[in-house]
């Protein structure tokens, strides 16, 4: 009779349909030898091997090109799928009709990936290429040619190449045309280091960039300048100059190839308490991770300095005290402004009258200094900085200190006398000790301090001295 036969061999089902038999009939299956090789760009066979799958209902091992560069087997007719996987990347050929074709071919294209400078020249220090397929694999090294090839399959990858420490991908690149190229290219990068007029700064700053890592970018130098070449990206920039350190961040040096740092004009100026200038001249400095000097006041009562915008303390020393000013921002506020106050240092009698026959007054501020006299008109007076200082009046060889007098919330420094009464009976008070003996008249005014007293007939005493009151000794 008539019958359809069919025959599954290595996965794959073949079918004769409508086949009379009668005794002795033969119903006759034959399989093609099949040939998958693997060619680079040149036709050469490829000879580091590959495995080959092909699907029959799933995908079953054909076998691997290993050194030949190709592999066989016997499969039946029919129309089939291969994959091939080479350095990491499947190519798939569909519907391959074996009964036709008896030789499945696989060719590689010779890729190239370069890196050129922004003028075109090839960069010939070398840098890293990797490419992604299913894991990111190497590529090579673009190497003192500048640049570097690799027999890949047809088909998108993505590759990356890292220069000066900086990583540039370029997603979904199409090797299968005619010349297959992956081209990288550099820009001219310059970093500017300019004054608060525009001009050129040519003292010199060094540079670094941040990659991962911070990274030597260079030094401005004598041009005020220097250049790098980089892959475009965005890149943090630091610059360091008179000691502080600024940073821009996240620049595009693809779409803006300069980097501009500039200084602001920082004036440091002392005004007296009426805002007049002083022009005895004063130090300042600043801070930048050390304190550094900015300068003197001078006869001009301030000075200048080209500075980087940012915060900084800064501290003036006048008449011996130091007054500082701390996180000032010199990008919002280039002036920085010490100014003085009017100390004045009194003395009055038990009655608060001024006492104008001599009182010598000092201050201290790290050392004992001159702050002056109240002869005449029984008070002196004394530009200061705010702060805190001790202050000693010395009247009748009396000594009297206050300490810790904040000029800044009082500029009146008051001292005053007591008066001291001689009411001993059958004697005279004739001498009192203030580090030395010195004439006693009675009625007179004296400091608040314990003297000891002298009488005509030889005999002593001590007495506290009271401000603002009077005493008797006896």
């Amino acid at each position: 009779g008539t019958y359809h036969f069919r025959l599954t061999y290595e996965g794959y089902t073949q079918q004769k349909s409508n086949i009379a038999v009668a005794d002795g009939s033969v119903v006759t299956f034959k399989t093609e030898l099949v040939t998958v090789e693997l060619r680079d760009s040149g036709s050469s066979y490829i000879t580091t091997g590959a495995p080959v799958q092909y699907y029959a209902g799933t995908w079953k091992t054909f076998g691997d090109t290993d050194t030949a560069g190709y592999v066989t087997k016997e499969l039946l007719p029919g129309s089939y799928h291969f994959k091939l996987t080479y350095e990491g990347y499947t190519q798939q050929q569909s519907n391959i009709n074996v009964g036709s074709v008896s030789t499945v071919t696989y060719t590689t294209k010779l890729v190239t990936v370069e890196l050129r400078d922004s003028d075109g020249a090839y960069i010939t220090t070398g840098a890293p290429v990797k490419y992604y397929s299913g894991t990111w694999m190497t590529f090579g090294d673009t190497g003192s040619a500048g640049y570097d090839t690799k027999e890949l399959l047809p088909g998108s990858y993505h590759f990356q190449l890292t220069y000066a420490g900086y990583i540039q991908q370029k997603s979904n690149v199409d090797v299968n045309v005619a010349v297959p190229l992956v081209a990288f290219a550099t820009v001219e990068v310059t970093v500017e280091l300019k004054d608060s007029t525009g001009a050129f700064i040519t003292t010199g700053a060094p540079v670094m960039y941040y990659s991962g890592t911070w990274m030597t970018f260079g030094n401005t130098g004598s041009s005020g300048d220097e250049t790098l070449e980089l892959l475009p990206g965005s890149y943090h920039f630091k610059l360091t100059y008179e000691g502080y350190t600024q940073q821009i961040s996240n620049h595009n040096v693809g779409a803006l190839g300069t980097v501009l740092f500039e200084t602001v004009l920082v004036k440091v100026e002392l005004r007296d308490s009426n805002t007049a200038y002083i022009t005895t001249g004063a130090p300042v400095q600043y801070y930048a991770g050390t304190w550094y000097t900015f300068g003197g006041t001078g006869s001009s009562g301030y000075v200048t300095k080209e500075l980087l915008p940012g915060n900084y303390h800064f501290k003036l020393s006048y008449e011996g005290y130091t007054q500082q000013k701390s996180n000032h921002n010199v990008g919002g506020t280039g002036t920085v402004t010490f100014a003085t106050v009017l100390v004045t240092v009194e003395l009055i009698d038990s009655g608060s009258a001024y006492l104008t026959d001599g009182g010598t007054v000092q201050y201290y501020a790290g050392t004992w200094y001159s702050f002056g006299g109240t002869t005449g008109t029984g008070y002196a007076t004394k530009e200061l900085l705010p702060g805190t200082y001790h202050f000693k009046m010395t009247y009748k060889g009396g000594t009297q200190q206050k300490s810790n007098h904040n000029v800044g919330l009082d500029d009146t420094v008051t001292y005053q006398t007591g008066k001291v009464n001689d009411i001993a009976s059958g004697k005279t008070c004739v001498s009192y000790y203030a580090g030395s003996w010195l004439s006693f008249d009675d009625g007179m005014e004296l400091l608040p301090l314990s003297y000891q007293f002298q009488f005509s007939d030889g005999s002593k005493t001590w007495a506290t001295v009271v401000a603002s009151t009077y005493i008797e000794i006896l």
